[in-house]
């Protein structure tokens, strides 16, 4: 409390003082030309050449119906829509069908999946 009877802002009710401090500031340098406020348009990664890589094409059996079904379905998502016919058949080929009940879990946010998880 200070001389008038009033507590003072940096003590709290049972009389123990205390001050919050900021932390320091951080001096951050960018390379010429670079605006950390503008947003990137690139991404680079390894160079990747899926037709010189030895793995054998998944080809899981299926009738014609349930192919023309799918390719039916991934014809518009996001995921397919770009890719080739011959990638489409892999695609296709490699699709299998899982049967789930109302209120069955089939992703679960935050989850890591493989081919090894599927049924």
């Amino acid at each position: 409390m200070d001389s008038a009877g009033e507590e003072d802002s940096s003590t709290s009710q049972q009389g123990i003082g205390f001050q919050v401090q900021s932390p320091p500031r951080l001096e951050v340098t960018y390379p010429e030309g670079y605006n950390p406020l503008k947003r990137r348009f690139s991404v680079s990664s390894e160079s990747y050449h899926p037709d010189q890589a030895n793995v054998e094409a998944i080809v899981i059996p299926k009738s014609e119906e349930s192919k023309a079904s799918i390719r039916e379905n991934i014809k518009h998502n996001n995921l397919f829509k770009n890719l080739s016919e011959d990638r489409i058949e892999e695609v296709v080929n490699a699709m299998t069908e899982v049967r789930c009940m109302p209120n069955d879990t089939v992703i679960k946010e935050g989850k890591s999946y493989s081919p090894i998880d599927t049924p």
